[in-house]
């Protein structure tokens, strides 16, 4: 084989390989962002829930008859 040849073989192969490792590394960002997004979904949820509930008790306290803490009224 000619030298030339071998380099262009081998600068072929190195391209390629990159080209690869690029190609799953964007997949893998994906699949990251993807999960990332998934789970603040979940997180915003649950969230949200947790702020209705403390809205009704809130609301269900005040529409409780106020009562007289004082001894003195």
């Amino acid at each position: 084989m000619n030298i030339r040849l071998r380099f262009k073989l081998i600068a072929l192969l190195i391209v390629l390989s990159l080209a690869g490792l690029l190609v799953f590394q964007g997949y893998w960002l994906k699949g990251l962002y993807d999960t990332l997004y998934k789970q603040m979904e979940i997180n915003i949820r649950s969230c949200s829930c947790a702020s209705d509930l403390s809205k009704k008790n809130r609301e269900r306290w005040d529409l409780k008859p106020k009562m007289c803490t004082s001894a003195q009224s």
